[in-house]
């Protein structure tokens, strides 16, 4: 067990509406419990897991996703996120994400133009996806796509 990596679903919703999406037309707003979060970190911590990494839905539109990040990151385990990074655009966000210790974002990617986008997501972000690209790119935070 030497690398183990835990994966947290910290919520469901997401600020896009892809159409291949497993949750299809239906618009979540359920998010994880800050509490069970902070077990299943310790139990990660307790599998002796050197990474977690974040999932949702979006997991930076988690309430309390720089806690949960913080929680993680006092525990002497490394933060990842899956992503569709838009939020990452907003440059106090991801200075916000730096300090409170994401390590990696790990971007998942919906199409190659703003027409692309648009048809996959519903929404016209594709610029915003650039935006948070060249961010991340020029931040501490090592940027998986």
């Amino acid at each position: 067990m030497e690398n183990l990596m835990t994966w947290l679903t910290i919520n469901r919703n997401c600020n896009l509406r892809c159409s291949w999406c497993y949750q299809g037309e239906i618009k979540s707003t359920k998010v994880m419990d800050y509490h069970l979060a902070e077990e299943l970190i310790d139990l990660s911590l307790g599998l002796q897991a050197k990474n977690i990494i974040l999932i949702g839905g979006e997991p930076t539109l988690h309430p309390r996703f720089f806690d949960i990040v913080r929680c993680i990151g006092s525990k002497g385990i490394k933060v990842s996120v899956v992503s569709n990074s838009i939020k990452f655009a907003d440059g106090a966000f991801l200075k916000q994400a730096e300090e409170a210790g994401v390590r990696a974002v790990n971007t998942s990617i919906k199409g190659s133009s703003g027409g692309e986008y648009l048809a996959s997501t519903g929404c016209d972000v594709f610029d915003l996806l650039k935006k948070a690209m060249n961010n991340l790119k020029n931040s501490s935070i090592t940027q998986q796509v």
